[in-house]
């Protein structure tokens, strides 16, 4: 499974540094990048690119704007999915965005790092009912493999419980 990551500032050089070095980035600024091409992992020059090279993209970018311009932008990550990608947006931001980028694509999952805004409407928290499960990112070397915990929202607002 090719992994994509899209997003290297102070969390997501780090978090992208533990899935090993054979992984596809792209960052607006692409010397924050450095430390993992140094290690191997291979520059594309946008989101599209990305999209288009790897099976599971994961986003972590600094605002909906920018989610908005990653996924949506003429050389977004939609611009480059086929089916069967999966996205993982780890970017706090609004549940409409995240309902916007599952209709793009239906293997979307909206994981944010942080809680969401207070802001948000009550209706908008209803529609996203939280599911808890565990990522688990195992590349070829066993040494290498991650858990973390996560409390997912599905990108779709549909409720998951029965």
């Amino acid at each position: 499974m090719k992994i994509g990551w899209i997003g290297t500032g102070v969390m997501g050089v780090s978090m992208c540094g533990h899935l090993g070095n054979d992984v596809i980035i792209y960052t607006r600024t692409k010397p924050k990048a450095q430390p993992l091409l140094d290690r191997g992992a291979t520059w594309t020059d946008s989101p599209r690119q990305v999209a288009r090279q790897a099976d599971i993209i994961f986003t972590m970018v600094g605002s909906p704007a920018d989610v908005r311009q990653v996924y949506f932008g003429e050389t977004g990550i939609v611009a480059g999915l086929t089916p069967g990608k999966i996205t993982v947006d780890l970017t706090t931001t609004a549940p409409s965005l995240a309902q916007e980028i599952f209709h793009a694509n239906p293997r979307a999952l909206d994981a944010p790092t942080a809680a969401r805004a207070r802001a948000e409407s009550a209706s908008a928290r209803r529609n996203a009912s939280s599911l808890k499960g565990t990522v688990t990112f195992a590349p070829r070397k066993p040494s290498m493999r991650i858990r973390r915990t996560v409390a997912a929202k599905p990108c779709s607002g549909e409720s998951t419980r029965p």
